[in-house]
C-alpha cells in the first residue's frame, strides 16, 4: 500500500515534512535510541571537537544499527556513561544524525571542561581518506551547531585536547586546512542520487517506502515502483524518471516517521 502524505500547503511544505530552511538532521527516534540515563544542558558553547569512530566501517553499513551498537557500548559496563558520547554523528554518505543533541553536554572530549564548552561531532569512519559526501555532512553539522550556538567558532581535532590518535590524520589535515568549516559556502549539499545499479542500506529503505522487495539492490522492479510513486506524488516526488532525488527521498523519510527539516534549495 502506498502511503500518501498530506496535500501540499504551498512551495515550502513538501511530503509532510516542514521546510524550515535548514539541511536535514535525523532525530534520535530515527535510530531508535535508548533514553539517556542523565543529561546536563550546555550553558555556553565555544567550539566544536571532531572525532572519528576509529575502526573500519563499510560505507553501506546500516547507520541506525551502528549508532545503537555504539550507544550500548557507551552506556554499558565498564563505561556506564549517561548516553552515546557524541552530540552529532555523520556517516560516510553525509547523513547527519542526532546523538546527545545540541542542548546536552558532550561525553566524548576527554575533559569535563571541554565537554561543557564544546560540541562533539563523530565521523563514522576509521583511518583513511574521507569521502566528499562525509565532508559535506560534517559541514552541515557545523552549520546546525552554529545556528544554535553562534559562538562555536573554533573547530579542533580531539587530539588537541588530549593525547590520542583521534580523529586520524585525514580529518586532522582537513581541519588544519579549514576544509570542514562552512565559512562562506553557499550551504549546498551534494545529494547522492539513487538509480538502477545502486546498492546498500539507503536502497533498502527506498524499497520499503515504495513497496518493492527490500533487498538493497536497485533493479528494474524497484525502478518501476519508483516511477509509479513519482507519478502518484508528482510534482512533489520529482520527475517521473525512476531516479531518486531529494524530493522522493523526503517521501522515504516521511514514511519512516523521521522528523526532519528539509530545504530543497540546499541540494545540488
Amino acid at each position: 500500500m502506498l502511503l500518501v502524505p498530506p496535500p501540499a500547503l504551498g512551495p515550502f511544505y513538501v511530503l509532510g515534512l516542514h521546510i524550515l530552511g535548514g539541511p536535514l538532521m535525523h532525530s534520535r527516534s530515527a535510530w531508535n535510541a535508548a533514553p539517556p540515563k542523565k543529561t546536563r544542558p550546555f550553558k555556553n558553547v565555544n567550539g566544536i571537537v571532531i572525532h572519528f569512530a576509529g575502526f573500519d566501517i563499510s560505507p553501506s553499513r546500516d547507520t541506525p544499527g551502528l549508532l545503537r551498537s555504539i550507544q550500548q557500548v557507551h552506556q554499558g559496563k565498564p563505561r556506564n556513561w549517561w548516553d552515546i558520547a557524541y552530540n552529532v554523528l555523520v556517516d560516510q554518505r553525509g547523513e547527519v544524525w542526532t546523538g546527545r543533541g545540541l542542548t546536552n553536554t558532550s561525553g566524548a572530549n576527554g575533559a569535563t571542561a571541554s565537554n561543557k564548552s564544546h560540541v562533539a561531532i563523530c565521523a563514522l569512519i576509521g583511518n583513511g581518506p574521507i569521502p566528499p559526501a562525509m565532508v559535506d555532512g560534517i559541514k552541515t553539522a557545523v552549520d546546525h551547531i552554529r545556528d544554535r550556538w553562534p559562538g562555536a567558532i573554533d573547530i579542533m581535532p580531539h587530539s588537541q585536547i588530549k593525547p590520542t590518535i583521534c580523529p586520524g590524520d585525514s580529518l586532522r589535515t582537513l581541519i588544519a586546512n579549514g576544509d570542514l568549516d562552512p565559512g562562506n559556502d553557499t550551504g549546498k549539499v551534494v545529494f547522492d542520487f539513487l538509480e538502477r545499479g545502486s546498492r546498500g542500506t539507503r536502497v533498502a529503505r527506498l524499497q520499503q517506502a515504495v513497496g518493492a522487495t527490500p533487498d538493497g539492490a536497485f533493479g528494474p522492479r524497484t525502478e518501476e515502483r519508483v516511477k509509479k510513486v513519482q507519478g502518484t506524488l508528482y510534482p512533489f516526488g520529482g520527475p517521473v524518471s525512476g531516479r531518486v532525488g531529494p524530493e522522493l527521498w523526503s517521501y522515504v523519510l516521511w514514511t519512516e516517521g523521521i522528523e526532519v527539516t528539509v530545504n530543497p534549495s540546499v541540494f545540488s
